[in-house]
């Protein structure tokens, strides 16, 4: 199945074009990806295994995410992604937008979680992941720097801080 995203100018405004997903852009073209970051009440991360079969990064781990697809809205899009490689709904009352990272020629926003998650009950739907866990910020970290984490995963210790203050209220 094909699929079609929209492009976006440098300052994350919808040009209404619309490109094939991963066709070349073009100077000052953008797309829009997301990634979840989920904390749970152990201020644990919740990190999934990559399929062997995925083309970029297999067997790494990562904070799921994907892209947004034309027509769609991030949140929409994250709420798709996690329940297409965990089998889980993500409540979108309780989403937040964390922040957004530009890079090359893609926006990533990235909606943090605060959510309890039983591991047991995930089932890996579409063959992208194959094991989750969830980690502490100091494995995570670990992970990361042995090269075990996926490189363009957007989430660091500073990241995790400002989290647990969001969550702290």
């Amino acid at each position: 199945m094909i699929e079609y995203v929209d492009i976006y100018n440098e300052f994350k405004e919808k040009t209404n074009k619309i490109k094939i997903r991963h066709e070349l852009l073009e100077s000052g073209e953008y797309t829009l990806g997301v990634q979840a970051t989920i904390i749970n009440s152990l201020n644990q991360i919740l990190i999934s295994k990559r399929s062997e079969y995925k083309k970029v990064c297999p067997l790494m781990w990562e904070c799921n995410g994907g892209q947004v697809l034309a027509g769609e809205s991030g949140i929409d899009a994250i709420i798709r992604e996690i329940k297409e490689e965990l089998g889980i709904t993500l409540d979108k009352e309780k989403a937040l937008l964390f922040k957004t990272v530009k890079k090359e020629h893609q926006f990533k926003d990235i909606y943090l979680f605060y959510q309890d998650i039983d591991i047991n009950n995930i089932k890996f739907i579409d063959n992208e992941v194959i094991d989750v866990k969830w980690v502490s910020i100091n494995e995570y970290m670990n992970m990361f720097k042995n090269n075990e984490i996926v490189p363009n995963n957007d989430f660091d210790l500073n990241d995790y801080n400002k989290c647990l203050e969001i969550i702290k209220g």
